[in-house]
């Protein structure tokens, strides 16, 4: 490719004297006599007005139809560059040509967002190359000059009308339903990476308002996923505050899920003992179960049995208590134990030695989960625990599969059920509370 740089045309950038230059890209035709394709690209010119202008032409309309347009542009006292194809006619090699010149500016100080191309005029080759690389670089518009047809088909003068598309905005809205289905998969850290590429292609207040909106559930839901529940707290509060919020997720027919999913993060994060919490860790567990993470899912049922143990010590009163009033759940308090049991039992109890004293002391579900767990006959969970021991995020490296998994989750189901109905609370009503939405973005 050979490019003849006009005097001083590079300076506007080396030297930065505009901050963020316009820049004009039109590949150039002959059209019957070269002054009417050289008049409707001087008129798109004057209808952008850009700060700089690149004219990408063949060996011929570099003399000619190019020459026209320069003297125009210098008239405008516009700088400009003309670039000349290798060969206009082969459209692997014009694109790749006009990938580097489009680069080249882009290295300059340009940026895609603020960039037009015209395919007015042209080749087909051209014409078809500079569309496909201004998509390639994600170039902010796409122009070209529509009117009423006369000799040779060629728009006939004083009738151009001009026509644009936005590709970025095709891209943005593209990002944006992958980042739905992000969110919608529990890939919350990747939904938010295509919404911040999203925000930067595509500037529609409209756009920028769900996109913000959707930034701020996945920062919401990532966190709660994460157990991180003052993040997620904040998160909720700040989701009230987006503009349009309810009429958005109304139209994405997810409204009254969300606010049911505040309202219970809010509860969970007041309240650390609950049976909304034992649910969030088994709807948690579920979902790594969707995901096909069997090994995770497990752990979080494995966490959601020392749960339970830990909310039957609390209602029993067995623990020490922590400064802000609440239980220790890592240290029992052997003076609050009756002395014949004292002896027997340590103040750092690991799961099987909590419930054990919890039946001890007569508490009928911690027997019963006692009992699953310790029973070699009966016990339907002594054998998943152990399972779950030599999996590899426990103490081996033996994977867990779906059917393992499964009959786990049904066990520690039954075990969650009892709890709720301590709060006389009904485990499908909480886990509707708990659940995440599905978005059905349009």
């Amino acid at each position: 490719m050979r490019s003849k740089p006009l005097e001083n045309s590079a300076f506007i950038f080396a030297n930065r004297r505009i901050a963020v230059p316009k820049l004009f890209i039109a590949t150039v035709g002959t059209g019957l006599n070269n002054r009417d394709v050289a008049t409707a690209i001087l008129k798109s010119i004057q209808h952008q007005n850009p700060d700089f202008v690149a004219l990408i032409a063949s060996g011929e309309t570099a003399q000619g139809t190019a020459q026209l347009i320069v003297k125009g542009l210098e008239e405008q006292n516009r700088k400009h560059e003309v670039h000349v194809l290798q060969d206009e006619n082969d459209l692997e090699t014009v694109i790749e040509d006009i990938r580097g010149i489009i680069q080249k500016y882009f290295n300059a100080g340009c940026k895609a967002e603020d960039t037009v191309v015209d395919y007015t005029s042209g080749t087909k080759a051209m014409s078809a190359g500079l569309v496909i690389a201004a998509m390639q670089c994600h170039i902010g518009a796409v122009v070209y000059i529509t009117g009423k047809r006369g000799e040779g088909g060629r728009v006939v003068a004083g009738t151009e009308r001009f026509n644009c598309f936005e590709p970025n905005k095709t891209y943005a809205e593209e990002l944006f339903r992958e980042a739905v289905a992000a969110v919608n998969k529990y890939r919350f850290d990747a939904a938010t990476e295509l919404l911040q590429k999203a925000r930067t292609m595509y500037h529609h207040q409209g756009f920028l308002g769900k996109v913000n909106l959707l930034e701020t559930m996945a920062a919401f839901y990532g966190a709660w996923d994460r157990f991180e529940l003052e993040k997620a707290t904040e998160a909720a509060s700040t989701l009230s505050r987006i503009d349009r919020s309810e009429e958005i997720m109304k139209d994405w027919r997810i409204l009254q899920k969300v606010k049911r999913n505040k309202e219970s993060v809010f509860q969970e994060h007041r309240n650390k003992f609950s049976a909304l919490r034992a649910v969030d860790l088994l709807a948690n567990a579920q979902r790594r179960f969707s995901e096909g993470k069997y090994d995770d899912g497990v752990a979080r049922l494995y966490r959601l049995i020392e749960f339970i143990a830990q909310y039957y010590g609390a209602e029993r009163g067995i623990y020490k208590t922590l400064r802000d009033g609440s239980p220790d759940t890592e240290h029992i308090d052997l003076q609050k134990l009756p002395e014949q049991l004292r002896e027997h039992v340590k103040e750092s109890s690991a799961l099987v030695q909590t419930l054990k004293l919890l039946s001890d002391l007569g508490h009928a579900d911690a027997t019963t989960l006692y009992q699953d767990i310790s029973d070699s006959e009966k016990g339907k969970l002594k054998e998943l625990l152990h399972v779950r021991n030599n999996s590899i995020l426990a103490h081996g490296f033996k994977p867990i599969g779906k059917e393992r998994a499964g009959q786990m989750l049904e066990s520690v189901r039954k075990h969650v059920e009892t709890l709720c109905r301590r709060e006389r609370r009904k485990l499908e009503d909480l886990m509707n509370d708990v659940s995440f939405p599905y978005m059905q973005v349009d």
